[in-house]
C-alpha cells in the first residue's frame, strides 16, 4: 500500500519488542513515522537500531543499579566489630530496633541492639531509635553471634533474627532438670549419654492419668531432634501434648504431628487433628479429654499414646499397597495351620486329639481337652500337619505391631522369642522381680531407670569378699551395652567355683558373632593374671545360664585364690 507523499509507511514496532517511548516526552511509541531518506533510512539514521540500543543501554543500567545495591552489602571491617556493639548483651548491633541513650543517667546502657530492647523496658524520654545508624547498617553483613560455635554465616540485618531463632550452632539449655548447655548438635549426644530414660524411640508412650504432672521428653524423627510436653490435669481430667522442634538439620521444613490414643490391646483407637510441631504456643497443642477417651476405648485399664512427626508434602504422599508375599496355596496352608484356641499359626512340634482336631504346643501344656469336641488331647504328634508346615514361610506373629519378618517354622520360632516388636520381660526379673514388660527397644532407658545399680558402664568389676564369703553361694547379674547391643553378665560362686557368662539380649542366632573376655587382676602385686575367653551366649532362664551346652567360663578356687585378698577383681570386654 502507498502513502499520499508516493513512499510506503514504516512497519509498527513488533510486539514482542521492547518498549520505546520518546525522548521528548517519554511518552511510549507503538510505531516509527519519520521521513525515508534517499538511502532509505529514517533521516539517514538507522531508527530500529537506535531504538534496540537504547534499551540495552537502559537494560544495563538497571542490571547496574541492582549490582551496586549488592554491593552494597558488604562485609562488616573487622576493625570495626568490636565499636558495633551492644552496651548490655556486647552482641553485634546487627538486630534492629537499635536505640541510643540521650541520657546521661543511661549512658551506662549506651546502646541497645534489638535483642535487648525486646526484653528492656526502653522508656523514649532516654532513648531514641537510631534511625540513621540502621539506614547506613542495613546493607551491612554481620557475622552471626555463634561464629565461636561454628557458624560461618553473615547476615544483613533483615536476616538476622530469623537466622538467630533458628541457627544449628546457637547455644541452648537442656530443657530438663539439668545444667547443660551447648549446641543444638551437641544435644542429640547429651540426651543419648545423661537422659536415655526420657528418649521416646518409637514415639510411643504410656498415659499416667492418676497424679497431675508436667514432663518433658525427647524424640529423634529422620536425625531431627524434637521436645514432646506433656501435661495432665488431674481434676479437670485433661491432658495435653506439644512439640517443639530444635530444627537440627533443616531450619526451613515445617514439622507437623499427628496424636493417636490407642487401649491396651491396640483393638479400638482415637486419632487427634493435626497440629505443627514448632513450639509449645497454644495453638499447636493437642488436648485430649480422658474420660471421653476412656469411653471411646472400652474403659481400659492403660491408655497408650502414638505420635507420628511427618511434613505436610510427606502427608499427601500416597503409599503403595505392599504386594500380598504369599500365593494363594501358601494361604490356604496357612489357614489350615491355625490354633483353634490362640487363632496363631502352629509351629511344629502340633498335636492333635483323639478326634483329629490339632492344637499348638503352647495351648496343649494350658488345657486338657480339645476345645472343638471336648476329647482328650494326649502327646500324640500331627505328623502329616508338620511335614506341610515345613514347606511354607510363616508370617511373624507380631506382624500387626509392624514386624515384617518371614521364616520357615524353626527360624521363626527362634525369632519370635526376641522379635523387636514383640513384648520382653525385664532381663533381670530372675534377680530383681521385676514384672515389667515391653517392647525391645524400651529394655535400656528400663535398666536405666529402675535398675542403675545394675547397669555395668565401666569395664571393670569389683566383688568384695568378706570373712565367710568362701562358705555361701552369691549369684550377681549386670546389664552391659556394646555398641547397638545389650548384654547380660551372669557371675555366680557356688560349691569352689567362680563362673561367668555374657548373653546377648536380642536375636539368639547373633550371639555368636560376639566373644567377651575376662581378666582377672592380681590383688597381691605379685604382676600375676589370668585370662578367659568365650562366645557369647542367647538369653536364657537363670537357672539355664551355666548348663553344659551354653558358653561360659569358670575358674576353681585353688586356680584363683593366689590372686585373692578382701577382692576379686576383674576386667571385662566383649569383642565382635
Amino acid at each position: 500500500m502507498e502513502s499520499t507523499n508516493g513512499t510506503k509507511p514504516t512497519d509498527p514496532v513488533p510486539q514482542d519488542a521492547p518498549p520505546h517511548r520518546c525522548q521528548q516526552c517519554s511518552s511510549r511509541i507503538v510505531a516509527l513515522h519519520y521521513p525515508i531518506d534517499k538511502h532509505g533510512k529514517n533521516g539517514g539514521v538507522d531508527m530500529e537500531k537506535r531504538v534496540t540500543e537504547n534499551w540495552v543501554i537502559r537494560r544495563r543500567s538497571r542490571q547496574q543499579r541492582q549490582t551496586n545495591q549488592d554491593l552494597f552489602k558488604m562485609l562488616a571491617p573487622p576493625e570495626a566489630l568490636p565499636h558495633l556493639k551492644c552496651s548490655a548483651c556486647t552482641k553485634h548491633l546487627s538486630y534492629f530496633p537499635v536505640y541510643v541513650s540521650q541520657n546521661s543517667e543511661s549512658t551506662k546502657l549506651g546502646t541497645l541492639c534489638g535483642r535487648c530492647s525486646e526484653n528492656l523496658i526502653v522508656n523514649e524520654r532516654n532513648y531514641v531509635r537510631d534511625t540513621l545508624y540502621e539506614t547506613m547498617a542495613q546493607f551491612i553483613k554481620f557475622p552471626c553471634i555463634y561464629h565461636s560455635e561454628g557458624c560461618i554465616e553473615s547476615l544483613i540485618p533483615a536476616d538476622v533474627p530469623n537466622h538467630e531463632r533458628n541457627c544449628p550452632y546457637r547455644i541452648i539449655s537442656c530443657a530438663l532438670d539439668c545444667v547443660w548447655q551447648g549446641t543444638v548438635h551437641e544435644l542429640c549426644t547429651h540426651i543419648e549419654d545423661t537422659h536415655q530414660n526420657v528418649l521416646i524411640r518409637n514415639g510411643e508412650f504410656e498415659m499416667d492419668i492418676l497424679n497431675s504432672y508436667e514432663t518433658y521428653s525427647f524424640l529423634v524423627h529422620e536425625d531431627e531432634i524434637f521436645n514432646l510436653k506433656r501435661k495432665y490435669n488431674s481434676t479437670d481430667k485433661i491432658f495435653t501434648c506439644s512439640l517443639f522442634s530444635y530444627k537440627v538439620l533443616d531450619t526451613v521444613t515445617n514439622h507437623y504431628y499427628e496424636v493417636t490414643v490407642f487401649n491396651g490391646n491396640r483393638n479400638l483407637s482415637v486419632k487427634f487433628p493435626l497440629r505443627r510441631a514448632e513450639n509449645f504456643k497454644e495453638d499447636n497443642v493437642t488436648v485430649i479429654d480422658v474420660e471421653k477417651v476412656k469411653r471411646q476405648l472400652d474403659d481400659p485399664s492403660i491408655i497408650i499414646g502414638s505420635i507420628r512427626i511427618f511434613t505436610l508434602d510427606n502427608q499427601k504422599e500416597e503409599k503403595p499397597t505392599p504386594k500380598n508375599p504369599y500365593t494363594e496355596l501358601e494361604l490356604s496352608m496357612l489357614n489350615e495351620l491355625e490354633c483353634p484356641v490362640c487363632f496363631e499359626y502352629m509351629i511344629p512340634p502340633i498335636f492333635q486329639c483323639d478326634g483329629g482336631h490339632s492344637i499348638c504346643s503352647n495351648c496343649k501344656s494350658q488345657i486338657k481337652e480339645c476345645p472343638t469336641c471336648k476329647e482328650e488331647i494326649d502327646d500324640t504328634h500331627n505328623f502329616a500337619l508338620e511335614k506341610m508346615a515345613q514347606l511354607i514361610h510363616y508370617r511373624c506373629k507380631f506382624n500387626e505391631l509392624g514386624c515384617n519378618y518371614r521364616a520357615k517354622p524353626d527360624e521363626m520360632k527362634q525369632h519370635q522369642t526376641f522379635c523387636l516388636f514383640g513384648p520382653h520381660q525385664c532381663p533381670l526379673k530372675d534377680y530383681e522381680n521385676c514384672k515389667w514388660a515391653h517392647a525391645a527397644k524400651e529394655i535400656y532407658p528400663h535398666i536405666v531407670s529402675k535398675h542403675h545399680e545394675n547397669l555395668l558402664e565401666i569395664d571393670h568389676v569389683q566383688v568384695f569378699m568378706g570373712d565367710d564369703y568362701l562358705t555361701q553361694e552369691e549369684d550377681l547379674c549386670y546389664i552391659k551395652k556394646f555398641s547397638d547391643a545389650l548384654f547380660k553378665l551372669h557371675y555366680r560362686f557356688s560349691q569352689n567355683c567362680f563362673y561367668w557368662s555374657m548373653q546377648l539380649i536380642g536375636p539368639p542366632d547373633e550371639a555368636r558373632k560376639y566373644r567377651f573376655e575376662i581378666d582377672v587382676l592380681d590383688n597381691t602385686n605379685s604382676n600375676q593374671k589370668i585370662f578367659l575367653r568365650n562366645f557369647c551366649a542367647p538369653l536364657t532362664d537363670k537357672n539355664e545360664t551355666f548348663n553344659q551346652d551354653s558358653p561360659h567360663v569358670f575358674l576353681k578356687l585353688e586356680q584363683i585364690q593366689p590372686l585373692l585378698t578382701d577382692q576379686l577383681n576383674y576386667f571385662i570386654r566383649i569383642i565382635k
